[in-house]
């Protein structure tokens, strides 16, 4: 018998989006739960993460879609996919 393996997503209930920014004013009314701190790597003023369920990851993904640099990660840190 043909096993699959489930993929990152299904494996971990919660997942969580990284993403950079300069304009703090981007987190205004953010429905999910962030750390924010300054860039280390200094492109941009700002790195944040974003925390949700698995089931609000559509949502969360959406939401990440104004930054310019995102990546979706299970809560572990395993990467799932850039956004």
């Amino acid at each position: 018998m043909l096993r699959y393996a489930p993929s990152k997503l299904q494996v971990s209930a919660h997942v969580k989006v990284t993403f950079v920014f300069d304009d703090p004013t981007l987190l205004d009314e953010c429905p999910f739960v962030c750390k924010i701190s300054t860039d280390a790597k200094g492109e941009y003023k700002f790195f944040g993460v974003a925390y949700g369920r698995k089931k609000d990851a559509d949502a969360l993904k959406s939401w990440a879609q104004k930054f310019p640099e995102t990546k979706l990660f299970t809560q572990k840190g395993e990467f799932i996919e850039k956004i």
